[in-house]
């Protein structure tokens, strides 16, 4: 297996195991509030998907993000969750059956690019906020690392709801 073959099949279980955590929340689970500094499960769902748009598409391709070119702020009525304050996390709730369709246009958007990826694309250094990193890193501590953090963070707050964090 090749460098872009184990990206592929990286970013295919990452989105299984959100994919899996989030399936059974309800909308209480979603929006509850925990104590400390903890953000709500919507805030956090919608983190995760609004950054691998932005990774993939802004950052990596140099081309607006599916939020963006495809209205899904307006579609949705919500915000782009990375300005929010740590006060507006913690309040934020969205819909995550509304979000549904911004999810399967996020995770296409990542799959084709994916797909197209070539070993040559791994090595091209792009900037990242304030950095420069490789396409490589950019995919594997970026979106990989980001979205499995999340997912973790997703199943800790489920259990503390008394409910079943990861689906295995």
């Amino acid at each position: 297996m090749n460098g872009t073959e184990t990206i592929q099949t990286a970013i295919t279980h990452a989105h299984s195991w959100f994919d899996g955590t989030c399936s059974d929340l309800t909308p209480e689970q979603a929006s509850f509030v925990p104590a400390g500094t903890a953000h709500p499960i919507s805030e956090i769902v919608t983190h995760v998907l609004q950054s691998e748009d932005m990774i993939v598409n802004s950052m990596i391709q140099g081309q607006p993000s599916v939020w963006e070119s495809e209205g899904w702020g307006e579609k949705l009525g919500l915000p782009n969750v990375a300005q929010h304050t740590q006060e507006q996390a913690k309040s934020f709730t969205a819909d995550l059956e509304a979000l549904q369709p911004y999810k399967e246009a996020v995770y296409a958007s990542v799959q084709a690019f994916a797909e197209a990826l070539t070993e040559e694309e791994l090595d091209r250094e792009i900037q990242f906020g304030e950095m420069k990193m490789s396409v490589a890193d950019a995919l594997t501590n970026a979106l990989l690392g980001n979205t499995l953090a999340h997912t973790g963070e997703i199943s800790a707050l489920k259990g503390v709801q008394g409910a079943t964090g990861y689906p295995f």
